[in-house]
């Protein structure tokens, strides 16, 4: 049997509950099914990046429903990895949360005469990719377990919980995974009828842009022309225009064309793959990403929102796009196989479907034959006389257009052309762009031309045959001489007086941008009372109105940032893909242009031609000042334009920080082994402003950032010390530095609560870190981390005989050092004690006997092991009318029970050894040089139950590796050396004489402090020997006769005779 495949597409459609996956193709009504099809069922877990277990999924459907429990749902992270474990491969996706809701979404049902309203929570979906696999693409939910689609290099995967399919099912966290061997991935549709007319719903978010580049192949140029094709193009998308503003679709969207484009013979040949759709739509999403590479990072390439392209080459489906592409320039594209102006309708139901719209009925309850002329039909029969938009699909588009942010900014100009859009296509030329080359308006129909369009071929009227697509030509349309098609209708027109135009009344306010702080709300208006006409003037003004907004209650938190950052993550820049996040510049005139740096790398880009939404805040650090049309506007705290409010340190608008508070403190903790895994440091509260902390001595500990909701971390994770940089993490901008003193610090406020933990890596040294933040007087977070509740007994019974209560007993203790403190200080702990228990006594009589609990115990009856136990001890009562007397324990053992209330005690290891640093560390063996060390001195200690540890004999040790006891010390240089003159002449010419020389430290040119040379200096005299002098040479002959000669000396005979020379100078 032959078949022809006339439909194929693939939906992953986001629901409340699921997501629901449809895979659909036709072929003359016949189903194709996936080939070599898998069935498993599993268990996924939420995981770390390697894949390792975190926690289990929830599974609890009431956790997403309104009531009691809404507060206690399942909140999970912006980013985190799930693993799906198959046999021998477990594949890790890597997902990020995809915001396609509004943050409130309600749903509305009567039963009888009682209205009830629900809030919907939609937090829960994520999109994302298989790590490891190049070509995959995740999109799930994690509503009520693990819902949704997955696609990896060689697989697609559905996966959903078995509880729905089977209700009765445990919950036991199992999911069924169904595998097909078959990728498929996009959607199609075909044209053709009924009229649906309904008023216009109010727009939810303000009018949104959507900005098309349209391009045609060669093969459509060869039947319009290409004189004709711009104007063609144009008025298809005029089409398309008016379709997303009928009545029926309650959102504002103005379609404007920013570029049509004739592609040439060697761009088709690199997109078009003739009889293959797939292909040939991700030959034009690729080609699509260059140019909004090309625009981003070159300043060339083409701007748009989406782009569309049309062909009459075989392609298969009369249209083929990704679903919930918008916005992503990898998958905002979508192809449509042109048959005439018609195809507008098929434009409209592929963009439909990049928007995230899908068929009536997949997901929805749209479906039976009165909806088959709706735009978002399976099988498109909308044309211009029978289009509509379902309830289904106007709800649909609602819920995504929040999420588009692309959209919200206005063009500059509208690329269109005029109304009436058939003005300038006679009834021939429409049956040529319908039907092909030679069709002309068939002449063998004479009823009204305007109320269908019949035509027929060459071979057609021959046999006086006509055909139709049953729809009517263009309004406009040339009829007759000065007539033209209005409403199915040729009339006579004439000469018409212009009217001006003029504004119908705005709109509603559109909700806040911000879900939290501060954001911009806008209505609009329509030129519409009256529609200019007959080359009427337009209406003067703006369309659009804005306006600032505050959301008070901070029920969650988006970082739209982050959202476009990671839109690009898809794109391939210099030359790799990127892990997107955003950067907080310092430079004020690039606030609201989009700037991100690479997780990867580090490299930071500015990318000058996106600017950040508006009603984005201007940086993390002034999150009231916000972004409107690339500029940063100041914004006061009460959310007014220029206003002076501020907030004072706790956030308080217009607060005096009567309200507010300081916390501070000092972690210091020496740890007695080097631990594997992060320790407690400091919970940052929801709201924390103005945190720092700081190392107060340097060691080889660093600090970590942990998102406690999952265990994922913002900073060195992985046991391992990052460089110094600066981040955003929960709505605020951390600034990182680790070189040197090693810091944390941001000016807040934090949107989420973060764990700042403390990796310890030496045992030798304290981990020392001062910390503050501000916080309001309200919030506890920090008093609950220094306290906790402690088991210590029983309460007696509230009775003497008969039956009564007692409760638990539960002191306060100090994290710090486990000793007991005021009950007081555990004030904000939860309670632990739970509801009181039943207590028996005797029955009730003039004389009852009773065990009084003590709150002593008996000693543990093992020093260590696994069998440690102690005994709560007892007393015997007797009560006789309200007077206590203690009785021996045989006289209640003969009527009582006694009573067995046990504790586990010392169940530690036995013989617990290890050395450990005696503290005693040797003076360095060098002062300088290359070879200078130290030792430590180890003794091996016990350790026992209660902490406290004893010296013991070495040899208790010996199993024990012995710690490196030898340390590097003064490896330094060992100072400069001296460094001599040549010596002088001897002083004199025969006898003994002194000969002097000079000497420096470090050079002559140096002439260092002779302190910084380490050496002993070295001589700068010598003595000298000369000739013998002749007898009767009157000359000194030592040379002490120059320092030493007086006139007294030399009258000694032998002083005379060795000084000579010097001594003359004293004779008269």
């Amino acid at each position: 049997m032959k078949y022809d495949i006339s439909i194929t597409s693939l939906s992953y459609i986001f629901d409340k509950q699921k997501i629901m996956l449809d895979i659909e193709a036709t072929l003359d009504n016949h189903k194709i099914s996936c080939q070599q099809e898998q069935h498993h069922v599993i268990i996924p877990f939420i995981a770390t990046i390697s894949g390792k277990f975190v926690s289990n999924i929830s599974l609890g459907s009431e956790d997403y429903k309104t009531g009691p429990n809404a507060d206690k749902r399942t909140a999970y992270p912006s980013d985190l990895y799930v693993t799906i474990p198959l046999g021998d491969v477990d594949f890790t996706l890597e997902l990020h949360k995809h915001s396609i809701h509004t943050s409130e979404r309600h749903r509305k049902w009567t039963s009888g005469n009682i209205t009830y309203s629900q809030l919907l929570v939609d937090d829960c979906f994520y999109q994302g990719s298989v790590i490891g696999q190049d070509r995959s693409f995740v999109a799930v939910a994690l509503c009520d377990g693990l819902n949704g689609y997955i696609q990896t290099d060689e697989y697609e995967m559905l996966i959903d919980p078995m509880r729905h399919h089977n209700r009765e099912s445990s919950d036991n966290g199992q999911h069924r995974v169904k595998i097909c061997s078959i990728p498929k991935d996009i959607g199609r549709m075909r044209p053709k009828e009924r009229d649906h007319r309904r008023e216009k719903r109010q727009a939810r978010s303000g009018r949104k842009y959507l900005e098309v580049l349209i391009a045609a192949d060669t093969s459509v140029t060869a039947v319009i022309g290409k004189d004709s094709l711009d104007t063609y193009l144009l008025t298809l998308m005029n089409i398309v225009n008016k379709v997303y503003k009928h009545d029926t679709l309650s959102a504002d969207i103005e379609v404007v064309t920013v570029k049509t484009l004739e592609l040439d013979k060697s761009m088709e040949d690199n997109i078009i793959s003739k009889n293959d759709a797939r292909k040939t739509v991700d030959n034009f999403c690729q080609w699509t990403t260059k140019q909004a590479y090309n625009r981003m990072i070159n300043k060339g390439g083409y701007h748009f929102d989406v782009a569309v392209l049309l062909t009459r080459t075989g392609i298969g489906p009369a249209g083929y796009a990704p679903i919930t592409g918008m916005c992503n320039p990898g998958r905002s594209c979508a192809i449509v196989k042109d048959e005439g102006l018609t195809s507008a309708f098929i434009i409209a139901h592929e963009v439909a479907h990049v928007f995230g719209l899908y068929h009536n009925g997949h997901g929805n309850t749209c479906s039976g034959r009165q909806y088959e002329t709706s735009i978002m039909a399976a099988m498109v029969k909308a044309n211009l006389q029978q289009y509509w938009w379902t309830d289904c699909s106007s709800k649909r588009m609602d819920e995504v257009l929040p999420s588009l942010t692309c959209l919200n900014n206005k063009p500059s100009a509208s690329h269109s052309v005029d109304l009436p859009l058939g003005e300038k296509f006679s009834l021939d030329k429409q049956c040529r762009y319908e039907f092909g080359a030679g069709n002309t308006l068939c002449p063998h129909f004479f009823g009204q031309p305007c109320a269908m369009l019949w035509c027929s071929g060459p071979s057609d009227r021959g046999n006086r045959m006509c055909k139709t697509k049953r729809a009517p030509p263009l309004e406009g349309t040339p009829c007759g001489t000065e007539k033209q098609c209005e409403n199915g209708q040729c009339v006579y027109f004439g000469h018409h007086t212009p009217v001006n135009g003029g504004w119908g009344a705005w709109g509603n306010w559109s909700s806040c941008s911000a879900a939290c702080g501060i954001g911009l709300r806008q209505r609009t208006r329509d030129c519409t009372n009256p529609r200019p006409q007959y080359d009427g003037k337009d209406c003067t003004g703006e369309s659009n109105e804005m306006d600032t907004c505050k959301s008070t209650t901070c029920t969650s938190f988006t970082d739209v940032r982050r959202v476009q950052c990671f839109m690009l993550d898809s794109m391939r820049i210099r030359p790799d893909r990127h892990n997107w996040l955003p950067y907080q510049v310092k430079d004020p005139k690039k606030l609201c242009v989009l700037s991100c740096v690479s997780n990867l790398t580090g490299e930071i880009e500015t990318f000058d031609n996106i600017p950040v939404d508006n009603g984005v805040p201007c940086s993390y650090d002034e999150a009231n000042n916000i972004c409107v049309d690339g500029k940063c506007m100041h914004v006061g705290c009460d959310g007014k334009m220029n206003s002076s409010a501020k907030e004072d340190e706790c956030g308080v608008c217009n607060g005096d920080g009567s309200q507010c508070k300081t916390v501070n403190g000092r972690f210091q903790k020496k740890f007695t082994t080097t631990h594997r895994d992060y320790m407690d440091l400091l919970v940052l509260p929801k709201g924390a402003r103005n945190f720092k902390i700081t190392e107060v001595s340097k060691a080889s500990h660093f600090l970590a950032l942990q998102d406690p909701r999952y265990g994922t971390f913002i900073l060195n994770g992985g046991r391992t010390l990052g460089r110094s940089r600066e981040f955003a993490a929960a709505g605020a901008w951390f600034v990182y530095e680790n070189n040197g003193i090693e810091s944390l610090e941001s000016k807040g406020p934090i949107q989420t609560d973060l764990e700042v933990k403390v990796f310890p890596r030496d045992k030798h040294s304290f981990a020392s870190y001062d910390y503050q933040y501000t916080i309001s007087k309200d919030d506890n977070t920090h008093e609950k981390m220094l306290y906790y509740f402690k088991y210590e007994g029983w309460t007696d019974c509230s009775v003497t005989c008969g039956t009564g209560e007692q409760s638990l007993i539960y002191g306060c203790y100090s994290k710090e050092n486990d000793s007991k403190v005021e009950q007081e200080r555990c004030k904000y702990l939860e309670d632990p004690r739970g509801k009181p228990h039943k207590c028996r006594r005797s029955k009730c009589s003039a004389e009852q006997l009773r065990w009084a609990m003590l709150n002593d115990w008996t000693d543990c009856n093992e020093t260590c092991g696994d069998h440690g136990m102690q005994y709560q001890l007892y007393k015997c009562e007797r009560d006789t009318r309200g007077q206590i007397e203690y009785m021996d324990l045989s006289v209640c053992d003969e009527v009582l029970p006694p009573p067995t209330y046990t504790r586990a005690c010392n169940r530690v290891p036995c013989q617990v050894y290890q050395w450990m640093d005696s503290g005693y560390l040797s003076e360095c063996s060098e002062t300088c040089g290359e070879n200078g060390v130290r030792f430590y001195h180890y003794v091996c200690e016990r350790e026992f139950v209660n902490g406290s540890t004893e010296e013991v004999k070495m040899e208790n040790c010996a199993d024990i590796v012995f710690p490196n006891t030898t340390y590097p010390c003064n490896r330094v240089s060992c100072g400069r050396e001296w460094v001599t003159d040549n010596w002088s002449r001897c002083s004199v010419s025969c006898g003994v004489g002194v000969q002097k020389r000079y000497i420096f430290c470090g050079s002559i040119a140096e002439n260092l402090n002779p302190a910084e040379c380490s050496a002993s200096p070295p001589a700068t005299t010598r003595v000298c020997s000369q000739q013998n002098c002749p007898p009767n040479a009157c000359v000194d002959k030592i040379s002490l006769c120059t320092r030493g000669a007086t006139e007294r000396t030399c009258r000694y005979r032998g002083y005379q005779f060795m000084c000579c020379a010097t001594c003359s100078k004293f004779q008269t």
